[in-house]
């Protein structure tokens, strides 16, 4: 990513659905921004450059039934913007 211009990363962090969707949210909003703060120090990156949502337990992409399907629920995705 150093190598290559881009304007700027969308972090999006997600959480499985234990918990009160509320501190779900919250959680989500917390994740996005730890992986916001590593990305930004190492890429010397400015606040204006990433964006940072919290979807809490609304996008999942495996069932929450089962611990593996949890574990893939809590996530970050980062979108890079050329």
């Amino acid at each position: 990513m150093k190598e290559k211009p881009f304007k700027g990363l969308e972090v999006t962090g997600h959480t499985d659905n234990k918990g009160h969707p509320a501190y779900n949210l919250q959680l989500s909003i917390a994740r996005a921004n730890t992986i916001k703060d590593y990305l930004a120090n190492r890429l010397n990156l400015t606040s204006e450059n990433v964006t940072v949502k919290g979807m809490g337990e609304t996008s999942p992409i495996a069932t929450n039934e089962t611990a593996e399907g949890r574990q893939k629920n809590r996530r970050v995705e980062i979108i890079v913007k050329r």
